[in-house]
């Protein structure tokens, strides 16, 4: 008597398993990296709520069904510790680690706040969203795997290894998340505050009256700020940004260096004084209009306080200290330039650099 081919009840019932799976984990990889993009553009207001979270809550949705049911009938046949099938204990443990992270994440906003430092650059409740995905993912793979060890190949068993490929790539794809992963994102950046590149420069009389554009940003990477009149009214000092690469949106505050021009009140005679790789900010102008004090980078990669001749041609490091010096300004005589030190302290020094004192 012929033996027909054997089926494996194992591959057999588990690859829809899988695939299902797969597509709920791909769903919310999809929903959570749309919003992972929408707030890197600055979209986001709130990184709890909003338009761009609609596909994430509602994988969210329907994970929690599917967890649902199939804890439940697991239950019923057996201790809850065996509710889900083999290989996909994550899977629950994937859910409750998402709801963990919206209830956590709006507890840590609440308690420490948005601010610069470890949220900007870890975030930790945010963790919990790749940790998840991971979770999610794993359980396919983890059954291809085992499948591998009964003997035999059937169709299911072949599906369900397939199901397990795609596993690998979605379990690896949470790690390039940028605002939810320290690893990819070490520095401090502006997932919070992103920088908008659309400041202009303007002028108007001193009762707000007559508002006129100087200087327009066109969203093409390059914007202004920090303006400054020279004392006769004649020509205005100012900080030109723009972005590495040439891209028109910058996405971290390293991505972008700043020069000072100069330019008529109407826009006219625009010239670049620093004329440098540095980033140079924060401009103003002497009393008498010969000279003007600004903010660069120095030796120790502190910011310090240059002073240059109106044209630009001639400048000095006046500060040459260890930490940040910025916001310099002039003493009314000009004899003086005041500046703020660490953010905190304000010195002054002369032009030269000497009698610096708190």
């Amino acid at each position: 008597m012929g033996e027909g081919k054997r089926e494996i009840p194992h591959a057999h019932a588990n690859w829809r398993r899988a695939w299902l799976v797969v597509g709920l984990a791909a769903w919310a990889e999809i929903g959570v990296g749309l919003v992972d993009r929408a707030n890197q553009q600055g979209l986001v207001e709130d990184i709890t709520i909003s338009p761009y979270h609609v596909v994430a809550y509602a994988a969210l949705l329907a994970l929690a069904v599917y967890a649902s049911l199939t804890f439940f009938r697991g239950l019923r046949h057996g201790h809850w510790r065996d509710a889900f099938p083999p290989h996909y204990g994550g899977l629950g443990l994937g859910f409750l680690f998402l709801v963990s992270w919206i209830v956590l994440d709006i507890a840590w906003r609440n308690t420490v706040g948005i601010n610069p430092g470890i949220e900007d650059g870890l975030s930790p409740p945010r963790l919990l969203i790749p940790i998840a995905l991971v979770l999610i993912a794993s359980g396919p793979l983890r059954d291809a795997i085992a499948a591998r060890a009964e003997r035999g190949l059937d169709p299911g068993e072949l599906r369900g290894r397939w199901a397990g490929v795609v596993a690998i790539g979605l379990a690896c794809a949470p790690l390039t998340l940028a605002s939810f992963n320290p690893a990819r994102e070490p520095l401090q950046d502006w997932t919070v505050n992103p920088g908008s590149d659309n400041s202009e420069i303007w002028t108007m009389a001193a009762d707000g009256s007559n508002q006129t554009r100087v200087l327009e940003a066109l969203g093409d990477g390059v914007d202004y700020s920090l303006p400054a009149w020279s004392p006769d009214g004649k020509r205005i000092a100012y900080t030109v940004w723009t972005n590495k690469g040439g891209v028109a949106q910058n996405i971290h505050n390293e991505d972008q260096t700043a020069a000072i021009w100069a330019m008529a009140p109407d826009g006219s005679g625009k010239a670049d004084l620093t004329r440098s790789a540095n980033p140079d900010g924060a401009p103003a102008w002497s009393a008498d209009g010969t000279k003007l004090a600004f903010t660069r980078p120095g030796k120790a990669n502190n910011d310090d306080v240059f002073v240059m001749s109106s044209n630009g041609k001639v400048q000095r490091n006046v500060t040459k200290t260890s930490p940040d010096d910025a916001n310099p300004d002039w003493t009314p005589d000009g004899s003086k330039i005041t500046y703020d030190v660490s953010g905190t302290t304000v010195f002054s020094a002369s032009a030269d650099g000497t009698g610096m004192a708190p």
